[in-house]
């Protein structure tokens, strides 16, 4: 599935430097800890999610959302 998440990236019309996939990656990351409870501790996770309504410094995500996280942590790696 990695290989389609890279097409997705790479030949979309206004392909994205890589700074800019990045943060992408980042963002759809934290969406799922942020869903799951996370309460952010740096100031830009606060900045872009309220930590109003968060419980946990350790989320639980289900195993869709944890594809989602462990394929945005390779790709933000690479």
């Amino acid at each position: 599935m990695r290989p389609i998440l890279i097409a997705l990236f790479l030949f979309l019309p206004g392909v994205a430097p890589a700074q800019q996939i990045c943060e992408e990656l980042w963002f759809a990351r934290n969406l799922v800890f942020d869903r799951a409870g996370y309460c952010f501790g740096s100031v830009l996770g606060r900045a872009v999610f309220d930590n109003s309504d968060c419980s946990t410094d350790t989320p639980q995500a289900g195993p869709g959302q944890q594809w989602v996280v462990d394929q945005a942590l390779q790709l933000e790696t690479e």
